[in-house]
């Protein structure tokens, strides 16, 4: 039996494993911000991006060698540290934003760029509990001006700095109505 040589360079063949992985075990399998983040970070990753990458997975997994024997999970592993970067992260975030998040709809809340996603007809009630959970000074004001329309001053806020908090601090992705539609005049 003859034997054929061949040498191979191992960064063009780790991407070629984890474009497989994504297509494999991603594509369709995930909702599509997801699975378009994958394929715009493997194709913008530089080679030093690659190398930092793999260096945080060799020292988080306590791994000596990549063999890829077991390339599947060896690939799942490497993506938990791509999905830990501020590139992934951001590529992900703006492709929720175009409406390719888990429904489609969502709650931006830009004082921290947090993504929400939201069933249909259901921003105003995820805008609600984003203000419950972390500006919850907020909440009784803001029911009270939504609930009494005419009322200018509740619990040491005014309507107008109520409603310059909401239109400042979120932003809806997907939905029929705009974000100033929900407070009123």
């Amino acid at each position: 039996m003859e034997t054929l040589s061949f040498t191979y360079e191992p960064l063009a063949l780790t991407r070629i494993f984890l474009q497989k992985y994504v297509e494999d075990f991603v594509q369709g399998k995930f909702y599509k911000a997801k699975q378009f983040a994958m394929y715009d970070f493997l194709y913008q990753m530089s080679d030093e991006e690659l190398e930092t990458i793999l260096g945080n997975y060799v020292s988080a997994s306590g791994v000596e060698f990549i063999t890829f024997n077991d390339w599947s999970a060896e690939c799942a592993a490497i993506f938990e540290q791509i999905c830990k970067t501020e590139k992934y992260t951001k590529l992900e975030f703006d492709h929720k934003c175009k409406g390719y998040g888990i429904t489609g709809l969502g709650v931006v809340d830009k004082s921290d760029n947090t993504f929400y996603d939201c069933p249909r007809v259901g921003h105003w009630q995820k805008v609600l509990e984003i203000v419950e959970f972390k500006y919850p000074e907020k909440l009784k004001p803001l029911r009270h001006f939504w609930t009494f329309e005419k009322e200018i001053e509740h619990a040491g806020f005014t309507r107008e700095e109520i409603e310059h908090f909401i239109m400042n601090n979120f932003r809806l992705i997907g939905g029929g109505k705009l974000l100033n539609e929900y407070l009123g005049d």
